[in-house]
């Protein structure tokens, strides 16, 4: 990961079902996604995000809500807003080990908006991208 490629995107609000870990995020990143894998039907196709909290050291695995699920799972919803991108490949585990020192070093390229969480959006087994929200004007 010599050069950083990054894109400012606009995220849409996203209503998302979420289940939350107590802990660091790589321990408690695996339970989550553990969980919530086991609540519903299936994954494939849907599309899977992730947070960390780092005053409450809790972890969100998130999946986009449809219409369709009934889990008993905690609804919320994902601020939407401008974010800056960059997108990672590889293999897991060794992807998903990047994913901190990645968010650092989007986070030095842009003025963050802490009010909104840092996001992981995992487009597939082998591709990640890292989200890091960027502040507007009066923020």
């Amino acid at each position: 990961m010599n050069d950083l490629r990054i894109d400012e995107i606009l995220l849409d609000e996203l209503p998302v079902l979420v289940v939350a870990k107590e802990g660091e995020p790589g321990e408690a990143a695996g339970a989550a996604f553990s969980e919530l894998e086991a609540a519903l039907p299936s994954l494939r196709g849907r599309r899977l995000y992730g947070y960390y909290e780092p005053s409450a050291k809790r972890y969100f695995a998130c999946v986009v809500a449809q219409d369709e699920d009934v889990a008993g799972l905690e609804r919320r919803t994902l601020p939407g807003g401008p974010y800056a991108r960059t997108r990672l490949h590889g293999e897991p585990p060794e992807l998903y080990g990047r994913i901190g020192e990645t968010f650092d070093r989007v986070a030095k390229s842009v003025t963050a908006d802490d009010s909104r969480p840092w996001l992981e959006y995992y487009r597939s087994e082998n591709e990640v991208d890292v989200l890091v929200p960027v502040a507007t004007p009066g923020h």
